[in-house]
């Protein structure tokens, strides 16, 4: 039995042609969601619904169009679409812009189990999604339609925004650690499963959303499809000064997350920040900085312990706030890990203090001073080494003494804990695609 075309909405004369993907009915649970932000494409929004229809014609899909309450109506065009197919669906942002926080509202509302996101001014090619669709099948976390691969080509594109892409890319690779050849496209699929891993990390900051995707959580094992990047069936670029600026200053955020995501860097800068700050005490009290000593004689070992404890409280509260902040103490808590941080801490200054003794006998043998070249090269990588090994093993008594996880007392993490295991890419299956495993 053939199933009748839905009712025409009221006000809409019911004499007037459906399209095709009106009548199709998907599963509650599509195979694929198409995630379309949209601001000001009334013209060519029409078009791509027709094209995925005839492109995704064999798969079980959605579209999601998210819509900054656009002025020329899209999101009226949007709704009338999604009055007649269940296929879509919108969300209409009144009082909120921007391209990357549509994506992600886009990517909340979706259902399907491959995740796309596109342009609806027709640049990204729709013909590739079922390519895109079967590599994240075959085991990738995320495939992107590149521009860069065997292919794909950037179409007509000039060298003002070839080189802004080129500039773009290696800039994410440099900073951010990101190995694909187009982190700035716009066009990308990924799995639920890398989506609900990464959500909670996601900000929807900036203008390139897929560069947040790959450089959050663990490295993502991504699968790249070729395509030609077409020219706009209507509207004007967004790209503009603007966007640059946006999207330099998402990559800035990522490459300081990352460092941040490094407990231990974090620890060794502050560690860092406690010398600066004993040696500035320091260095007036003792007359090294020119002018005469604050204190001499019986004054110079109450200068120390001054200085000293002066650094340990300030490395202690900012580890407490940023090195270990899901771990933290709260008001009069603080005095037992403190108590606890200055013993590590005073066994960390003994380790360098006899460290500085064996580097000044290297230094200065017995027979007189003979400071050698080889004997500088040594001293130099004796105390990094000193150094190194100083902080990594305060680091650790302190996670263990200081601040231990909360389990260590009896309590469990919020929300329990989870383990993830890591994928190995198979192989796919098409030879437009480039698949490579990037940990």
């Amino acid at each position: 039995m053939t199933a009748s075309p839905p009712a025409a909405p009221a006000g809409r004369p019911a004499t007037q042609p459906w399209p095709a993907w009106a009548d199709r009915r998907g599963p509650l649970r599509p195979q694929l969601s198409v995630v379309v932000p949209t601001y000001n494409e009334a013209e060519s929004l029409p078009v791509l619904l027709d094209r995925l229809d005839l492109a995704l014609a064999e798969l079980d899909y959605e579209v999601v169009v998210v819509d900054d309450d656009s002025p020329d109506g899209t999101w009226q065009l949007a709704e009338d679409a999604a009055r007649r197919s269940r296929r879509v669906r919108v969300l209409r942002r009144v009082g909120r812009r921007g391209l990357s926080s549509a994506v992600v509202e886009g990517l909340a509302l979706a259902q399907g189990e491959v995740l796309a996101v596109m342009d609806a001014d027709g640049q990204h090619d729709e013909a590739i999604l079922p390519a895109m669709v079967d590599a994240v099948a075959a085991g990738a976390d995320v495939c992107i339609g590149s521009r860069a691969v065997e292919g794909g080509s950037y179409g007509a594109f000039s060298p003002q925004r070839r080189l802004v892409s080129w500039g773009g890319a290696q800039l994410a690779r440099a900073l951010v650690g990101v190995d694909v050849s187009d982190p700035m496209s716009g066009f990308f699929a990924l799995s639920r499963r890398r989506w609900e891993a990464t959500r909670a990390e996601v900000t929807g900051r900036g203008f390139k959303i897929l560069l947040e995707l790959l450089a959050r959580g663990e490295r993502p094992t991504v699968a790249e499809v070729g395509y030609h990047f077409r020219l706009r069936t209507a509207g004007t670029t967004k790209l503009s000064g603007s966007v640059v600026t946006a999207y330099l200053a998402s990559v800035a955020e990522l490459l300081a997350s990352r460092l941040a995501a490094s407990r231990f860097v974090v620890y060794a800068l502050i560690a860092l920040l406690g010398t600066t700050i004993r040696s500035s005490i320091l260095a007036p009290a003792l007359g090294s900085t020119g002018g005469a000593p604050l204190m001499a004689g019986a004054g110079m070992p109450l200068a120390a312990l001054l200085a000293a404890e002066m650094a340990v409280i300030v490395e202690y509260l900012a580890h407490d706030r940023a090195t270990f902040p899901h771990r933290g103490h709260h008001r009069w808590r603080h005095l037992g890990p403190l108590v606890r941080f200055h013993l590590v801490t005073a066994q960390a200054m003994a380790a360098v203090a006899g460290a500085d003794r064996l580097i000044g006998q290297l230094l200065v043998p017995a027979g007189g001073p003979d400071a050698t070249l080889g004997r500088l090269l040594g001293a130099l990588a004796l105390n990094t080494a000193a150094l190194t090994g100083t902080v990594a093993a305060s680091y650790l008594l302190n996670t263990r003494i200081t601040w231990p996880p909360r389990s260590a007392w009896g309590t469990q993490p919020a929300g329990g804990g989870s383990v993830q295991t890591r994928r190995s890419m198979t192989s796919a299956t098409s030879p437009s695609i480039s698949a490579t495993a990037r940990r």
